[in-house]
Protein backbone atom coordinates (compact mmCIF):
# COMPACT_ATOMS: atom_id res chain seq x y z
CA UNK A 1 0.00 0.00 0.00
CA UNK A 2 1.72 2.71 -0.91
CA UNK A 3 5.31 1.26 -1.13
CA UNK A 4 4.39 -0.41 2.99
CA UNK A 5 3.42 -4.10 3.41
CA UNK A 6 0.56 -4.78 4.79
CA UNK A 7 0.75 -8.54 5.45
CA UNK A 8 2.83 -11.56 3.51
CA UNK A 9 2.04 -15.07 3.46
CA UNK A 10 4.18 -18.33 2.55
CA UNK A 11 2.36 -20.62 0.26
CA UNK A 12 2.48 -24.59 1.40
CA UNK A 13 1.71 -27.27 -0.84
CA UNK A 14 -1.36 -27.74 0.52
CA UNK A 15 -3.44 -24.69 0.55
CA UNK A 16 -5.82 -23.90 -1.46
CA UNK A 17 -6.66 -19.75 -2.42
CA UNK A 18 -8.67 -19.89 0.43
CA UNK A 19 -6.14 -20.56 2.83
CA UNK A 20 -4.14 -18.08 1.22
CA UNK A 21 -6.56 -15.58 1.80
CA UNK A 22 -6.96 -16.51 5.37
CA UNK A 23 -3.39 -16.46 5.63
CA UNK A 24 -3.20 -12.82 4.25
CA UNK A 25 -5.87 -11.62 6.10
CA UNK A 26 -4.29 -13.09 9.55
CA UNK A 27 -1.04 -11.42 8.97
CA UNK A 28 -2.45 -8.10 7.77
CA UNK A 29 -4.07 -7.93 11.19
CA UNK A 30 -0.99 -8.68 12.88
CA UNK A 31 0.37 -5.74 11.19
CA UNK A 32 -2.63 -3.53 12.49
CA UNK A 33 -0.83 -1.60 15.28
CA UNK A 34 1.97 -0.69 13.07
CA UNK A 35 0.28 -0.03 9.73
CA UNK A 36 -3.34 1.02 10.43
CA UNK A 37 -4.89 -1.61 8.15
CA UNK A 38 -7.05 -4.53 9.21
CA UNK A 39 -8.33 -7.14 6.81
CA UNK A 40 -12.00 -9.11 6.76
CA UNK A 41 -13.60 -11.65 4.40
CA UNK A 42 -13.88 -14.83 4.09
CA UNK A 43 -13.26 -17.40 1.55
CA UNK A 44 -10.94 -16.45 -1.21
CA UNK A 45 -11.56 -12.40 -0.37
CA UNK A 46 -9.26 -9.85 1.76
CA UNK A 47 -11.22 -6.96 2.74
CA UNK A 48 -9.59 -3.97 3.44
CA UNK A 49 -10.44 -1.36 6.02
CA UNK A 50 -8.00 1.94 6.10
CA UNK A 51 -6.99 3.72 9.12
CA UNK A 52 -9.09 6.64 10.45
CA UNK A 53 -7.57 9.97 8.83
CA UNK A 54 -7.40 8.86 5.37
CA UNK A 55 -9.90 10.41 3.44
CA UNK A 56 -10.23 10.40 0.16
CA UNK A 57 -6.73 10.08 -0.41
CA UNK A 58 -6.34 6.81 -1.19
CA UNK A 59 -9.42 6.64 -3.13
CA UNK A 60 -8.68 5.43 -7.17
CA UNK A 61 -5.51 5.38 -8.15
CA UNK A 62 -2.55 2.46 -7.94
CA UNK A 63 -2.21 2.84 -3.72
CA UNK A 64 -3.10 -0.84 -3.48
CA UNK A 65 -0.78 -3.21 -4.71
CA UNK A 66 0.06 -7.55 -4.83
CA UNK A 67 3.03 -8.88 -5.56
CA UNK A 68 3.68 -12.26 -5.78
CA UNK A 69 7.26 -14.31 -6.41
CA UNK A 70 5.61 -17.15 -7.93
CA UNK A 71 2.77 -17.91 -9.70
CA UNK A 72 0.13 -16.61 -7.54
CA UNK A 73 -2.53 -13.84 -8.89
CA UNK A 74 -5.23 -12.11 -7.26
CA UNK A 75 -7.82 -8.91 -8.83
CA UNK A 76 -6.93 -5.72 -6.67
CA UNK A 77 -9.93 -3.51 -6.37
CA UNK A 78 -8.82 0.07 -5.13
CA UNK A 79 -10.47 2.07 -1.74
CA UNK A 80 -13.51 3.89 -3.22
CA UNK A 81 -15.18 4.81 -0.54
CA UNK A 82 -12.68 7.35 1.53
CA UNK A 83 -14.62 10.50 2.71
CA UNK A 84 -12.59 13.22 4.18
CA UNK A 85 -14.01 15.24 7.50
CA UNK A 86 -15.17 18.78 6.59
CA UNK A 87 -14.45 19.87 9.94
CA UNK A 88 -10.53 19.21 9.75
CA UNK A 89 -9.54 22.01 7.20
CA UNK A 90 -12.01 24.82 9.09
CA UNK A 91 -10.45 23.73 12.47
CA UNK A 92 -7.06 24.19 10.29
CA UNK A 93 -8.21 27.39 8.93
CA UNK A 94 -9.24 28.78 12.64
CA UNK A 95 -6.17 27.56 14.45
CA UNK A 96 -3.96 29.19 11.41
CA UNK A 97 -5.98 32.82 12.27
CA UNK A 98 -5.16 32.55 15.98
CA UNK A 99 -1.34 31.28 15.57
CA UNK A 100 -0.74 34.63 13.69
CA UNK A 101 -3.57 36.82 15.54
CA UNK A 102 -3.90 35.23 19.16
CA UNK A 103 -6.26 38.38 20.54
CA UNK A 104 -8.18 38.26 17.43
CA UNK A 105 -12.01 37.94 17.50
CA UNK A 106 -13.37 35.55 14.92
CA UNK A 107 -17.11 34.96 13.74
CA UNK A 108 -17.29 31.80 12.37
CA UNK A 109 -20.55 30.35 10.29
CA UNK A 110 -20.65 26.90 8.91
CA UNK A 111 -23.56 25.86 6.37
CA UNK A 112 -24.13 23.18 4.17
CA UNK A 113 -23.04 23.16 1.15
CA UNK A 114 -25.51 24.48 -1.02
CA UNK A 115 -25.78 23.73 -4.99
CA UNK A 116 -24.56 27.00 -6.08
CA UNK A 117 -21.92 29.89 -4.09
CA UNK A 118 -22.84 32.25 -6.43
CA UNK A 119 -24.39 35.30 -4.35
CA UNK A 120 -22.68 34.70 -0.88
CA UNK A 121 -25.66 35.36 0.76
CA UNK A 122 -23.98 34.15 4.07
CA UNK A 123 -21.93 37.51 4.16
CA UNK A 124 -25.42 39.34 5.02
CA UNK A 125 -26.01 36.74 7.89
CA UNK A 126 -22.32 37.25 9.22
CA UNK A 127 -23.08 40.90 8.77
CA UNK A 128 -26.94 41.26 10.86
CA UNK A 129 -25.39 38.50 13.43
CA UNK A 130 -22.03 40.69 13.70
CA UNK A 131 -23.91 44.11 14.17
CA UNK A 132 -21.86 45.05 11.04
CA UNK A 133 -18.41 44.62 13.61
CA UNK A 134 -16.61 42.51 11.01
CA UNK A 135 -14.30 43.92 8.72
CA UNK A 136 -12.41 40.74 7.07
CA UNK A 137 -14.38 38.08 5.92
CA UNK A 138 -12.71 34.94 4.46
CA UNK A 139 -15.25 32.36 2.41
CA UNK A 140 -13.83 28.81 2.42
CA UNK A 141 -15.99 26.59 0.53
CA UNK A 142 -13.93 23.09 0.47
CA UNK A 143 -13.92 21.92 -3.39
CA UNK A 144 -17.22 23.56 -4.47
CA UNK A 145 -15.19 26.81 -5.77
CA UNK A 146 -12.40 26.61 -7.99
CA UNK A 147 -10.31 29.96 -8.74
CA UNK A 148 -13.01 31.76 -11.42
CA UNK A 149 -13.26 35.32 -11.81
CA UNK A 150 -16.69 35.11 -11.38
CA UNK A 151 -16.61 34.06 -7.97
CA UNK A 152 -14.56 37.35 -6.86
CA UNK A 153 -17.12 39.61 -9.16
CA UNK A 154 -19.57 38.01 -6.66
CA UNK A 155 -18.26 38.33 -3.51
CA UNK A 156 -17.45 42.21 -4.54
CA UNK A 157 -20.90 42.86 -5.27
CA UNK A 158 -21.36 42.00 -1.57
CA UNK A 159 -18.63 44.21 -0.24
CA UNK A 160 -20.54 46.90 -2.42
CA UNK A 161 -23.71 46.16 -0.91
CA UNK A 162 -21.92 45.87 2.74
CA UNK A 163 -20.23 49.90 2.27
CA UNK A 164 -23.77 50.72 1.31
CA UNK A 165 -24.97 49.97 4.58
CA UNK A 166 -21.96 51.56 5.99
CA UNK A 167 -20.18 48.41 7.01
CA UNK A 168 -17.16 48.48 5.16
CA UNK A 169 -15.16 45.54 5.18
CA UNK A 170 -12.95 43.56 2.81
CA UNK A 171 -12.83 40.23 1.56
CA UNK A 172 -10.12 36.94 1.92
CA UNK A 173 -11.35 34.15 -0.77
CA UNK A 174 -9.95 30.37 -0.22
CA UNK A 175 -10.87 28.44 -3.71
CA UNK A 176 -10.05 25.26 -4.74
CA UNK A 177 -6.75 24.85 -7.14
CA UNK A 178 -5.87 21.51 -6.55
CA UNK A 179 -6.81 19.93 -9.95
CA UNK A 180 -4.34 22.95 -11.57
CA UNK A 181 -1.16 21.78 -13.23
CA UNK A 182 -0.69 25.15 -15.10
CA UNK A 183 -0.56 28.07 -12.91
CA UNK A 184 -0.16 30.39 -16.20
CA UNK A 185 -3.92 29.59 -16.94
CA UNK A 186 -5.72 31.41 -13.64
CA UNK A 187 -7.00 34.40 -14.54
CA UNK A 188 -6.11 37.52 -14.23
CA UNK A 189 -7.52 39.40 -11.03
CA UNK A 190 -5.29 42.37 -12.06
CA UNK A 191 -8.36 42.90 -14.87
CA UNK A 192 -11.38 42.76 -12.33
CA UNK A 193 -12.81 45.54 -10.60
CA UNK A 194 -13.01 43.68 -7.30
CA UNK A 195 -10.72 46.27 -4.88
CA UNK A 196 -12.48 44.31 -1.95
CA UNK A 197 -12.04 41.22 -2.67
CA UNK A 198 -8.25 39.18 -2.25
CA UNK A 199 -7.88 35.76 -3.21
CA UNK A 200 -5.18 33.42 -1.39
CA UNK A 201 -3.68 30.19 -3.30
CA UNK A 202 -0.29 29.56 -1.20
CA UNK A 203 -0.35 27.07 1.37
CA UNK A 204 1.81 24.78 3.32
CA UNK A 205 4.92 22.51 1.37
CA UNK A 206 6.84 19.90 3.09
CA UNK A 207 5.70 18.80 6.53
CA UNK A 208 2.81 21.12 6.90
CA UNK A 209 -0.03 19.72 8.34
CA UNK A 210 -2.23 22.00 5.91
CA UNK A 211 -0.62 20.11 3.07
CA UNK A 212 -1.29 17.33 5.11
CA UNK A 213 -4.90 17.59 5.18
CA UNK A 214 -5.23 18.91 1.43
CA UNK A 215 -3.69 15.36 0.48
CA UNK A 216 -6.47 13.65 2.68
CA UNK A 217 -9.94 15.65 1.59
CA UNK A 218 -8.68 15.74 -2.42
CA UNK A 219 -8.61 19.82 -2.59
CA UNK A 220 -7.32 23.14 -1.41
CA UNK A 221 -6.71 24.10 2.16
CA UNK A 222 -4.94 26.61 1.31
CA UNK A 223 -3.23 29.83 4.01
CA UNK A 224 -5.92 31.98 3.87
CA UNK A 225 -6.09 31.33 7.72
CA UNK A 226 -2.58 32.90 8.38
CA UNK A 227 -3.45 35.53 5.69
CA UNK A 228 -6.92 36.66 7.61
CA UNK A 229 -4.56 37.11 10.76
CA UNK A 230 -2.32 38.90 9.16
CA UNK A 231 -4.89 41.18 7.59
CA UNK A 232 -6.50 41.37 12.02
CA UNK A 233 -3.21 41.66 12.90
CA UNK A 234 -1.61 44.16 10.71
CA UNK A 235 -2.32 48.22 11.30
CA UNK A 236 -4.92 49.51 8.25
CA UNK A 237 -2.28 51.09 6.81
CA UNK A 238 0.14 48.16 6.76
CA UNK A 239 1.23 45.69 4.09
CA UNK A 240 0.62 42.18 5.38
CA UNK A 241 3.82 41.31 3.39
CA UNK A 242 5.80 43.81 5.59
CA UNK A 243 8.96 41.95 5.55
CA UNK A 244 10.09 43.03 8.92
CA UNK A 245 7.29 42.83 10.91
CA UNK A 246 4.82 39.29 9.34
CA UNK A 247 7.01 36.82 9.38
CA UNK A 248 4.12 33.91 9.01
CA UNK A 249 5.92 30.78 9.62
CA UNK A 250 6.75 28.96 12.64
CA UNK A 251 5.06 25.65 13.22
CA UNK A 252 3.51 26.10 9.94
CA UNK A 253 4.15 27.27 6.37
CA UNK A 254 7.92 26.85 6.78
CA UNK A 255 8.03 25.67 3.48
CA UNK A 256 5.94 27.41 0.90
CA UNK A 257 4.19 26.16 -2.13
CA UNK A 258 0.96 27.06 -3.90
CA UNK A 259 -2.53 25.36 -2.86
CA UNK A 260 -1.94 22.97 -5.65
CA UNK A 261 0.62 21.17 -3.89
CA UNK A 262 3.75 22.93 -5.92
CA UNK A 263 6.70 23.78 -3.96
CA UNK A 264 7.81 27.19 -5.04
CA UNK A 265 11.34 26.36 -4.89
CA UNK A 266 9.89 24.65 -7.83
CA UNK A 267 8.18 27.52 -9.43
CA UNK A 268 10.85 29.71 -11.36
CA UNK A 269 10.95 33.57 -10.08
CA UNK A 270 9.28 34.63 -13.58
CA UNK A 271 5.94 32.78 -13.10
CA UNK A 272 6.18 33.44 -9.34
CA UNK A 273 6.58 36.92 -10.78
CA UNK A 274 3.54 36.95 -13.11
CA UNK A 275 1.16 35.32 -10.37
CA UNK A 276 2.07 38.44 -8.33
CA UNK A 277 1.14 40.87 -11.13
CA UNK A 278 -2.09 38.96 -11.56
CA UNK A 279 -3.24 40.00 -7.77
CA UNK A 280 -2.95 36.62 -6.01
CA UNK A 281 -1.55 36.22 -2.31
CA UNK A 282 1.02 33.50 -1.54
CA UNK A 283 3.46 32.46 0.67
CA UNK A 284 7.35 33.07 -0.22
CA UNK A 285 11.28 33.00 1.20
CA UNK A 286 13.60 36.14 0.89
CA UNK A 287 17.55 35.11 0.64
CA UNK A 288 18.89 36.39 3.11
CA UNK A 289 16.26 36.18 5.92
CA UNK A 290 14.86 33.62 7.47
CA UNK A 291 11.26 32.94 7.41
CA UNK A 292 7.93 33.06 5.05
CA UNK A 293 6.16 36.24 4.25
CA UNK A 294 3.34 36.78 2.20
CA UNK A 295 3.99 38.12 -1.52
CA UNK A 296 2.23 41.24 -1.37
CA UNK A 297 -1.52 42.56 -0.30
CA UNK A 298 -2.73 42.35 -3.56
CA UNK A 299 -6.87 43.19 -4.93
CA UNK A 300 -8.75 42.16 -7.47
CA UNK A 301 -8.60 45.39 -9.41
CA UNK A 302 -6.11 47.38 -11.60
CA UNK A 303 -2.83 48.12 -10.12
CA UNK A 304 -3.09 51.89 -10.75
CA UNK A 305 -6.08 51.88 -8.63
CA UNK A 306 -5.96 54.20 -5.42
CA UNK A 307 -7.36 50.79 -3.65
CA UNK A 308 -4.92 48.31 -5.20
CA UNK A 309 -3.87 46.92 -2.00
CA UNK A 310 -5.51 45.53 1.41
CA UNK A 311 -3.98 48.34 3.48
CA UNK A 312 -5.73 50.99 0.80
CA UNK A 313 -8.85 49.70 1.48
CA UNK A 314 -8.72 49.21 4.90
CA UNK A 315 -7.75 52.61 5.55
CA UNK A 316 -10.19 54.49 3.62
CA UNK A 317 -12.98 51.93 5.64
CA UNK A 318 -10.97 53.25 8.90
CA UNK A 319 -11.76 56.94 7.82
CA UNK A 320 -15.23 56.82 6.69
CA UNK A 321 -16.36 54.83 9.54
CA UNK A 322 -14.63 57.50 11.94
CA UNK A 323 -15.70 60.27 9.96
CA UNK A 324 -19.44 59.24 9.68
CA UNK A 325 -19.06 58.42 13.75
CA UNK A 326 -18.88 62.02 14.44
CA UNK A 327 -20.92 63.61 12.05
CA UNK A 328 -24.09 61.08 12.17
CA UNK A 329 -25.21 62.72 15.65
CA UNK A 330 -25.41 65.71 13.53
CA UNK A 331 -27.83 64.22 11.49
CA UNK A 332 -31.13 66.79 11.38
CA UNK A 333 -29.61 69.07 13.29
CA UNK A 334 -29.88 72.94 12.41
CA UNK A 335 -27.89 74.03 9.71
CA UNK A 336 -27.19 78.41 9.94
CA UNK A 337 -26.99 79.97 6.57
CA UNK A 338 -25.36 83.64 6.90
CA UNK A 339 -28.91 85.54 7.06
CA UNK A 340 -27.70 88.16 4.63
CA UNK A 341 -26.42 85.73 1.78
CA UNK A 342 -28.54 82.53 2.16
CA UNK A 343 -25.03 80.65 2.21
CA UNK A 344 -24.02 78.67 5.00
CA UNK A 345 -22.30 80.70 7.89
CA UNK A 346 -19.03 80.49 8.58
CA UNK A 347 -19.11 79.30 12.15
CA UNK A 348 -21.49 76.93 10.32
CA UNK A 349 -18.77 75.47 8.07
CA UNK A 350 -16.00 75.75 10.71
CA UNK A 351 -18.07 73.62 13.20
CA UNK A 352 -18.62 70.59 10.37
CA UNK A 353 -14.79 70.92 9.28
CA UNK A 354 -13.07 70.52 12.69
CA UNK A 355 -15.56 67.23 13.19
CA UNK A 356 -14.24 65.60 10.37
CA UNK A 357 -10.89 66.90 10.89
CA UNK A 358 -10.81 65.71 14.55
CA UNK A 359 -12.39 62.50 13.45
CA UNK A 360 -9.50 61.62 11.14
CA UNK A 361 -6.85 63.43 13.43
CA UNK A 362 -5.73 60.49 15.72
CA UNK A 363 -5.29 58.35 12.09
CA UNK A 364 -2.47 60.53 11.20
CA UNK A 365 -1.26 60.87 14.93
CA UNK A 366 -1.21 56.93 14.63
CA UNK A 367 0.26 57.03 11.37
CA UNK A 368 -2.45 55.30 9.67
CA UNK A 369 -2.77 58.45 7.22
CA UNK A 370 0.15 60.68 5.99
CA UNK A 371 -2.64 63.67 6.29
CA UNK A 372 -5.92 64.66 5.82
CA UNK A 373 -8.40 67.56 5.74
CA UNK A 374 -11.93 68.16 5.32
CA UNK A 375 -13.65 70.99 2.72
CA UNK A 376 -16.92 72.48 2.98
CA UNK A 377 -18.03 74.97 0.26
CA UNK A 378 -20.13 78.00 2.04
CA UNK A 379 -21.91 78.49 -1.16
CA UNK A 380 -24.28 76.04 -0.96
CA UNK A 381 -28.11 76.35 -0.60
CA UNK A 382 -28.70 74.17 2.32
CA UNK A 383 -32.24 76.15 2.67
CA UNK A 384 -33.44 75.08 -0.12
CA UNK A 385 -31.79 71.49 -0.20
CA UNK A 386 -31.37 70.74 3.37
CA UNK A 387 -27.88 68.50 2.17
CA UNK A 388 -24.42 69.95 3.57
CA UNK A 389 -22.02 68.73 1.32
CA UNK A 390 -18.45 67.75 2.48
CA UNK A 391 -15.73 66.78 1.31
CA UNK A 392 -12.61 64.49 2.82
CA UNK A 393 -9.19 64.86 1.30
CA UNK A 394 -6.78 62.22 2.82
CA UNK A 395 -2.91 61.24 1.81
CA UNK A 396 -2.42 57.35 2.04
CA UNK A 397 0.58 56.18 3.38
CA UNK A 398 3.12 54.71 0.71
CA UNK A 399 4.17 51.05 0.91
CA UNK A 400 8.32 50.39 -0.07
CA UNK A 401 7.30 47.33 -2.55
CA UNK A 402 11.10 47.87 -4.10
CA UNK A 403 13.70 49.65 -2.99
CA UNK A 404 16.77 49.81 -5.71
CA UNK A 405 20.34 50.56 -4.30
CA UNK A 406 23.11 51.70 -6.79
CA UNK A 407 26.12 50.50 -4.83
CA UNK A 408 30.08 50.57 -6.21
CA UNK A 409 33.64 51.47 -5.69
CA UNK A 410 35.09 55.49 -6.51
CA UNK A 411 37.79 57.20 -6.30
CA UNK A 412 36.04 59.55 -3.67
CA UNK A 413 33.27 60.25 -1.70
CA UNK A 414 30.99 62.56 -3.03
Amino acid sequence: MDGVTLGSYTVVTSDDVNDVATGLRLAINNLTSTTGYAAAGSAAEVTLTAPAGKGASINGGSHLAFASTGTGAATVTQFSSGVSSVLKPIHYIISEYFRIQPKGELWVMLCEDPGTWADFSEVQTLKTASNGAIRQYLFFASSLCEVDADYVTAMQTEMATLESEYAYASSLLALDMSSVTDLTTLPDLRALSAPKVSVAIGQGGTGSVGAEIAAVCGYSVTNAGAVLGLMSLAKVHEDIGYIKKYDISGTELTVPAMANGTLLSAISNGALTSLNEKGYIFGMSEIGITGTFVNDSNCAVAVTSDYAYIEDNRAIDKACRAVRAALLPELKGPLYPDATTGKLSAGTVKYFEELGNTAIAQMIKDGELAGGQTLINADQDVVTTSNLNITVELVKVATARAITVSIGFVLKLS
